[in-house]
C-alpha cells in the first residue's frame, strides 16, 4: 500500500515538473503547430516525460526489486508514447470548430471557455489513468 502511495506521488510531481517547469514556450507553441511541423516539440516534451518515468522506475527497482534494464524501458515508452497521443488529441480538439462541440443546454451553447476547461480535466484525467496502470505494472512485478 506505502508503494502506491509514494508512487502515485512520484508520478504526480513528474508530471508537474514534465508539463509546468520543463516545457519550454517553444514547446507549448510548436504542439499547436499545423500539419506535422508539430512533431519535434511535442516529441520533444513526450520524451522528457519518458525520461522522469525512466528515472522513477530505473530507481524505484534498483531500490527495491532486480529487474531487468529493458523492462524500465517498456514503462518509460508507455508513457512517453501516451502523452504524445493524449496531448495530440488535446490540442487537435481544441483548435477545431469548437461549435462542433458544443451542444445545447436550455438553448445556449457552452461557452467556449467551459470547453476548454472540460478538455484540460479530461487530458489530465487520462495522463492519470496511464500513471495508475503504471503504477499497478510496477508494483505486480
Amino acid at each position: 500500500m506505502y508503494a502506491f502511495i509514494i508512487l502515485c506521488i512520484l508520478f504526480a510531481v513528474k508530471h508537474f515538473l514534465a508539463d509546468w517547469q520543463f516545457q519550454t514556450t517553444w514547446m507549448v507553441h510548436g504542439k499547436r503547430r499545423s500539419g506535422f511541423r508539430f512533431i519535434p516539440a511535442l516529441f520533444i516534451h513526450s520524451l522528457i516525460h519518458g525520461y522522469l518515468t525512466l528515472y522513477i522506475v530505473a530507481a524505484w527497482f534498483s531500490l527495491f526489486e532486480k529487474v531487468p534494464p529493458s523492462r524500465c524501458l517498456v514503462f518509460a515508452g508507455i508513457d512517453a508514447g501516451s502523452h504524445f497521443i493524449i496531448d495530440k488529441l488535446k490540442v487537435t480538439a481544441e483548435f477545431k470548430d469548437w461549435h462542433e462541440f458544443a451542444f445545447y443546454e436550455k438553448g445556449c451553447a457552452r461557452d467556449f471557455q467551459r470547453f476548454r476547461l472540460e478538455l484540460n480535466f479530461l487530458d489530465q484525467l487520462l495522463h492519470a489513468m496511464v500513471y495508475l496502470l503504471l503504477i499497478y505494472y510496477i508494483t505486480l512485478v
